[in-house]
């Protein structure tokens, strides 16, 4: 899946090893690492790669880049014949989508992590293919056009069942409460709880399901009949460009109306406001830090771990410019 280079294996077998002995401490201490800490951060790499490495997301990779060349051809009079007979295909795209996926780790690293212990008797967690799933459960119903959860994307959760019994859940802590306590595990005595933590992993499954045949017939009917959509936008005209549109891809999220016992919405979630934004990020000033840092990447003026250092560089520029005024 990795081409023929073997060192992304062995960077990807370090890693690997390293979160095995961070999940068997988190285990045992049932203690989730410190937020921001070193080993924090391991983990937030390891389901950043685990979700970018499956098929599912060189699927996903393959079609967003089919759909991108096939809408830009129809937009130039010469090509627009002959569109839809020419394929575009990328050689390795799980490894388009680990570089994707590594450059967006310091987006990540503001989420809160829960660790969820399952106590519903025999019940287990189900595992697929595709293990990370994303949700937002919050602007699931408010925001139904488009796709809610980007990795920046406020209101995002992500969970990763590890074992059948204990499993990791990301959280916007500006749009959730969860459990309590302040790293305190959830312990799940709630089968709805479970059918509905599954129900999503059934959702978010490629091909193969571990599978629990109550779980498929609750989730079903949301489920989508192609194993991985890539949804093209309506173009958007007048938008600052000189002379075109701007293309937007995007694709489905799980949209099965999931509700769990142990997640409350926080004060300022019920007061948010909506407007007719197409994306609502978690920090937009991170975010448009993220987007300049990665231009500069990708000119060659910035190393790929100096994202911090380049915050930090921004920041003391806005505020030399402030008391300059």
């Amino acid at each position: 899946m990795y081409g023929s280079n073997l060192k992304i294996e062995n960077v990807l077998q370090d890693l690997e090893d390293k979160t095995a002995k961070i999940l068997s401490r988190i285990l045992s201490q049932k203690r989730i690492p410190k937020w921001n800490s070193e080993e924090f951060s391991i983990l937030i790499l390891f389901l950043l790669m685990s979700h970018s490495r499956t098929i599912a997301m060189a699927d996903e990779m393959q079609q967003m880049i089919e759909k991108f060349n096939r809408q830009l051809m129809l937009n130039v009079p010469q090509f627009k014949d002959i569109a839809d007979k020419v394929n575009v295909k990328v050689n390795d795209p799980v490894l388009l989508s680990l570089k994707n996926a590594t450059m967006m780790h310091p987006i990540l690293m503001d989420l809160k992590c829960k660790l969820l212990l399952n106590r519903v008797g025999k019940k287990p967690f189900l595992l697929s293919d595709h293990p990370v799933a994303l949700y937002n459960q919050f602007f699931e119903e408010k925001k139904t056009y488009g796709s809610n959860t980007g990795y920046s994307a406020k209101g995002l959760q992500l969970y990763l069942p590890f074992t059948p019994y204990a499993g990791l859940f990301l959280y916007d802590s500006g749009i959730y409460q969860v459990g309590g306590g302040h790293n305190r595990p959830v312990q799940i005595d709630n089968q709805l709880d479970v059918d509905t933590l599954n129900g999503i992993q059934y959702l978010n499954a490629f091909e193969n399901l571990f599978f629990d045949n109550r779980v498929i017939s609750l989730f079903a009917k949301y489920r989508s009949s192609s194993k991985m959509e890539v949804e093209q936008a309506p173009l958007l005209s007048n938008v600052g460009t000189e002379d075109g549109d701007v293309i937007r891809l995007y694709k489905k999220d799980i949209r099965c109306s999931a509700r769990f016992t142990f997640v409350k919405l926080t004060d300022a979630a019920l007061n948010l406001r909506m407007d007719n934004r197409a994306i609502y990020d978690r920090d937009p000033f991170i975010t448009r830090l993220h987007d300049k840092f990665m231009k500069l990447v990708d000119e060659g003026k910035r190393d790929p771990d100096d994202f911090w250092p380049f915050v930090l560089d921004e920041t003391e520029a806005i505020v030399k410019n402030i008391k300059a005024k």
